[in-house]
């Protein structure tokens, strides 16, 4: 009874909590930095404490109700299997992997860097979410903190929201209902 009012109470925290927890601290950085205050800080160290606390009763949750943790979409790599695959294979996986970075990442760094047309178009399509980049050191060694939030927020909206679903609604209602609220959640 009691782990079910907590797993009800993590899902509607998932649900609406968080949502309204991010668009709230996105407005307050906004009119912190207004007033010249260190907002961008206060925004990394709340979203990491936040997503850090929940991800640690949920993986505490998990454990007590008897689920592994390979359950909610933590499973190691399986190099064996990729072991098993010819070399040509692996090469051109390789080859396709260096080629996708350079092409989606390098290429438009470098031209980015040596073209003010392309310069300015650039920043003109990052400026609303400009306020939020780090500027200095501090701001970047925290923001690659805030970043590793990512690995989370697949665990938590992903992994353990699709468990939630699949554990309550069996079949293919359940699997439609994970479908649908993956479009709509974060």
């Amino acid at each position: 009874m009691i782990l079910g009012i907590f797993w009800g109470l993590v899902f509607l925290y998932l649900l609406v909590g968080e949502p309204w927890a991010r668009f709230s601290s996105y407005k307050r950085i906004q009119t912190n930095l207004q007033k010249g205050r260190n907002a961008r800080l206060w925004l990394y160290y709340e979203n990491i404490i936040r997503y850090w606390v929940i991800f640690v009763l949920a993986i505490i949750g998990l454990k007590l109700c008897g689920f592994q943790l390979s359950q909610a979409g933590f499973r190691p790599i399986a190099w064996s299997h990729f072991q098993a695959e010819p070399l040509w294979l692996k090469g051109l996986i390789i080859i396709g992997l260096i080629a996708y970075v350079i092409y989606y990442y390098f290429i438009p760094l470098v031209w980015a860097r040596c073209n003010e047309k392309v310069r300015e178009n650039v920043l003109k399509t990052i400026k609303g979410v400009q306020y939020i980049a780090p500027t200095n050191g501090v701001e970047r060694w925290s923001w690659g903190l805030y970043a590793f939030n990512g690995v989370v927020e697949e665990f938590l909206f992903r992994g353990l929201t699709f468990l939630f679903i699949a554990t309550i609604l069996t079949g293919v209602k359940g699997v439609l209902v994970a479908i649908i609220l993956a479009a709509f959640v974060e």
